[in-house]
């Protein structure tokens, strides 16, 4: 007996445990291709919502960015800085994202 986690839930289940006590998944009945198809399909969802963030940080930096030097306020403003804040965390928050999606990928080898 090993503890595995659910692949449903991702929670940690006794390996002999016919259904997940915390999410109900139950796995008799699976065969290989189903247990795989289950697992390609879980971690194609945390690639696109990586995806997704990765998007929203783009869209966080070019309006920050664009807002900074289009919008027509001085370096000294406050509003500068604050333009100035939001394209770094959209740049950082997409570079985190970048390296989230390496490692995911790795992981599926």
């Amino acid at each position: 007996m090993s503890i595995v986690n659910c692949m449903s839930c991702n929670k940690k289940i006794s390996s002999r445990a016919q259904s997940c006590p915390h999410c109900g998944f139950s796995k008799s009945g699976m065969s290989e291709d189903d247990t795989e198809r289950k697992l390609r399909h879980k971690q194609y969802l945390k690639i696109q919502s990586i995806n997704t963030q990765a998007a929203a940080a783009v869209i966080l930096f070019v309006a920050g960015f664009a807002y900074m030097y289009w919008g027509g306020v001085d370096p000294s403003e406050a509003e500068w800085y604050i333009a100035m804040s939001i394209s770094s965390i959209g740049f950082f928050w997409y570079i985190i994202n970048r390296i989230r999606m390496v490692i995911a990928k790795r992981a599926n080898r």
